[in-house]
């Protein structure tokens, strides 16, 4: 059957002609294509469109497939429903990354899943020309058999491996490409040799075969034996980034990095000392207090994991590991207890300014016991000192945090007040540098918390991204913390954007039937909390609804005046507040009123609403004589 051919509307695809079985940890997807490419269907698609599995992307059909869809994928290809549905990933829940499906016995992210793109290991594939179940991780980089780094692209015509042909796995997917025909050419990097014991013994670990899981797990310490699969890639992933030089970066990416021998090494690094647990946490905590001078990151970095972990399960796993650090935390605060840290040693190692440390010498932020009434003393608590590093390298700015989820960064103090997100704790951070600092933690909560929302596809009618939808508040500072905690409790309905790992406010959609719901949100215009007393251009035009050229107008009229304030130009919060009360603009009287922007102007005019300049009303009479009229005669 040709490529691309699509069965008639109410035509089944018949059973194929042969009989045939599943291979050990064979893939979903490589099943279906292996079986399909046996019977010359040429095409992915036209089996898993006649099971009623219709979507953009063939590999999501490991997802998204159900029981129904099942049968009848087991029905044509003629093999053992029971084989198909152990190969599925079906969703099981959530945890604070987001969605967990079905691996094996137990469960897996579905964010370490590659579903889009076909990875092989053409080594491999010379063995068993089979897809395998472990080559859709995206936590393993090499192939576990053959040790060649896995490869999702030909490597002659450079095109993507993707799941609609049905044709040997082996091959490139383009007709015109040279490797069509014949079988793509092992790779020339492989895992350095010292590394695969380890690497292997992590495949095994993670494996969707329970009989292979199982048995690498019985390796394992037993208050380690049964946690999720999800939790155990979390601890060796910690226990690969604790025990790294003091200034090195850890690197968040969990095997998502470009370079795959970097990947395996920490994973190497991880799975050895989870193979050692809890002895190699408890002799890095012992080290980590012997040397708190020397390697001061080492216990800093302990404290940070027992207590700000994003996943709690591997906090726990930590205090039960190596209970000296609960026991330490403790201590750090007890009454004549606290090991000293001179300011000029504070100073050196977070490059704040002398200045900065001697404010923190003279408060009693980070006094320690003993010294109480000693203003002059330079001599601060260690734990205070090592928990204020920590928290300042844990957290970020208020304004890079506004910039990650495009918001304003007024919003981001709404937010943390109502502890959507968090401030570090500590009293020295937060004196010397008052209202300016988010955890990382709380913000990765958070757009997990986004990212487990419903897909709609991009492009979806009916929707806008939630920043254009917040237009319709207008008269002052957006209640940007409500709106979040309206999505979060679900009391406003909230898309993202298929595939959108990242949300933000211009990825999130809401539909147009439920702007109501954003309307009646009052702002808070009074400032409400604390607020800026700055605003940027970019925050200029948020709270008035307005375009970059109506701002321009706002400056030449001298009503606004931006200035260079640190590495932007801002104005007075003052002002635009000012203006917010006093003009409306095309955007905020488009959504409110449901007039089209191209037949807004006409419709302003016919209704005798002066236009002050291009796009700009007076809001005082467009409330008194266009929007009750209007309401008026939406409710006839």
């Amino acid at each position: 059957m040709a490529q691309g051919a699509v069965l008639p509307p109410g035509v089944k695809l018949h059973p194929l002609r042969w009989p045939g079985s599943a291979l050990a940890n064979e893939s979903l997807l490589g099943l279906v294509t292996r079986r399909g490419s046996e019977h010359f269907l040429g095409s992915n698609r036209i089996i898993l469109k006649s099971c009623g599995i219709d979507l953009r992307h063939q590999g999501d059909a490991t997802v998204y497939a159900t029981q129904q869809d099942m049968q009848e994928l087991s029905r044509i290809l003629r093999i053992d429903e029971g084989e198909i549905r152990k190969r599925a990933c079906i969703p099981v829940g959530e945890d604070h990354s987001g969605r967990l499906v079905e691996w094996g016995g137990r469960s897996m992210r579905l964010r370490d899943l590659e579903l889009r793109y076909r990875r092989i290991s053409p080594q491999s594939l010379r063995q068993s020309d089979h897809h395998r179940q472990s080559w859709l991780l995206r936590l393993l980089p090499y192939c576990p058999e053959s040790f060649e780094e896995l490869t999702d692209s030909c490597p002659k015509c450079e095109g993507k491996l993707r799941w609609s042909l049905a044709r040997p796995i082996a091959r490139c997917d383009r007709d015109d490409c040279v490797l069509a025909n014949d079988a793509i050419p092992a790779a020339e990097s492989h895992l350095p040799k010292q590394m695969r014991s380890s690497y292997a013994f992590f495949a095994a670990l993670l494996s969707a075969d329970e009989g292979e899981a199982e048995d690498a797990r019985s390796k394992l310490h037993c208050d380690i034996q049964n946690i999720d699969t999800p939790t155990l890639a979390d601890l060796i992933y910690l226990l690969a980034d604790i025990d790294r030089p003091s200034g090195e970066k850890a690197n968040m990416s969990t095997g998502r990095d470009e370079n795959s021998v970097e990947i395996a090494r920490r994973i190497t690094k991880g799975t050895e000392a989870l193979a050692g647990w809890p002895g190699s946490l408890e002799r890095l905590a012992a080290r980590a207090i012997n040397n708190r001078k020397s390697e001061r990151h080492l216990w800093s970095r302990l404290k940070l994991a027992a207590k700000s972990h994003p996943n709690p399960k591997v906090r726990e796993l930590v205090i039960s590991g190596a209970p000296v650090i609960a026991e330490g935390l403790r201590r750090a605060v007890a009454p004549n207890s606290s090991p000293i840290m001179l300011q000029s040693e504070l100073v050196r190692t977070t490059g704040i300014s002398t200045e900065q440390g001697a404010f923190l010498s003279k408060g009693d932020y980070m006094r320690p016991s003993g010294v109480i009434g000693d203003a002059g003393s330079s001599k601060l608590d260690r734990a205070l000192c090592e928990e204020f590093i920590a928290q300042r390298e844990a957290s970020k700015r208020n304004e890079a945090v506004a910039a990650r989820l495009m918001l304003p960064t007024y919003a981001i103090i709404q937010m943390q007040a109502l502890g959507i997100l968090e401030r570090p704790t500590n009293s020295g951070l937060n004196a010397l540098e008052p209202e300016t600092w988010i955890l990382n933690a709380s913000v990765d909560r958070l757009v997990a918390e986004l990212a487990s929302l419903d897909q709609v596809a991009d492009g979806t009618e009916g929707t806008l991204s939630l920043r254009a939808a917040s237009r319709i508040i207008g008269g002052g500072l957006k209640p940007w913390a409500s709106i979040m905690n309206a999505i979060l409790r679900r009391q406003l309905p909230c898309f993202r954007a298929k595939d959108d790992q990242a949300p933000t406010t211009r990825s999130l959609l809401v539909r147009r039937k439920d702007l109501g719901i954003l309307a009646e949100m009052t702002t808070v215009s009074d400032g409400g909390i604390d607020q800026p007393g700055i605003a940027s251009q970019q925050d200029t035009m948020e709270i008035l609804n307005a375009t970059f050229d109506q701002v321009a107008a706002l400056g030449k009229q001298g009503e606004v005046t931006f200035e260079q304030a640190h590495r932007k130009l801002a104005c007075s919060m003052s002002e635009v507040l000012a203006i917010a009360a006093l003009r409306i603009f095309s955007a905020e009287v488009s959504l409110r009123t449901g007039i089209a922007p191209s037949k807004l102007k006409e419709w302003c005019g016919s209704k005798g609403l002066v236009e002050q300049f291009e796009g700009a009303f007076s809001r005082s009479q467009f409330d008194s004589k266009i929007l009750a009229r209007h309401v008026r005669e939406t409710r006839r």
